[in-house]
Order: C-alpha cells, then structure tokens, then sequence
C-alpha cells in the first residue's frame, strides 16, 4: 500500500521542507501535470455495546484504523487535463499527442 513519504534527498537535512517546497516532478502521464487526484477507502473497525432495552443506540468503546494509503489499482485522476488511470501509472512519461 502506497503512503506519503519523506524525500531522502532531504531527510538528513537540517532545513525541514514540506513537500510543496521542493522542487515538485511530473505525475500525469497524460499532461505532466505535477498535481494529481488518488481516491482510496479507509477501513475502520469499531467495538460496540448496546444497553438493554436501547436496541437502536450503540456506544463505541474503541475503533481501529486498518491501513491508510493507496494501492497501485486505485483510481488516480488529474484535473487539469482530465487523465483518469490506475496510481501505479503516475509519475510515467507525458504521451505528447504525437505518435
């Protein structure tokens, strides 16, 4: 499953930068752009307990969150020129509309 990462280039680095300051690359292999859109599900596992006689109301007295990222199937999406394709695909060459 896919997460944010820190940049080993700057990892060691006494300057802290955040991702937007660093020179950003390409990730839309239809445009170049360098901003893109990923949709993902997160799933969340709840304990609960009901009261007798409140069949309708349940108390949560923990949850659990089972993963947070992407997977390279996962929809990807740029804005900008309207590519849609798996994440695994970001990041690939700019098709130049010629050939």
């Amino acid at each position: 499953m896919g997460h944010p990462a820190a940049c080993d280039a700057y990892e060691g680095s006494s300057e802290r930068l955040s991702p937007t300051e660093l020179p950003l690359r390409p990730l839309c292999p239809g445009c170049g752009s360098e901003r893109v859109s990923l949709s993902t599900a997160v799933r969340v596992t709840f304990e609960v307990v009901s009261a007798r006689g409140c069949d309708q109301d349940l108390q949560v007295l923990s949850h659990q969150l089972d993963g947070c990222g992407w997977d390279d199937d996962d929809p990807a999406e740029c804005r900008h020129c309207g590519w849609t394709g798996p994440a695994a695909q970001l990041g690939a060459a700019p098709h130049d509309g010629q050939g």
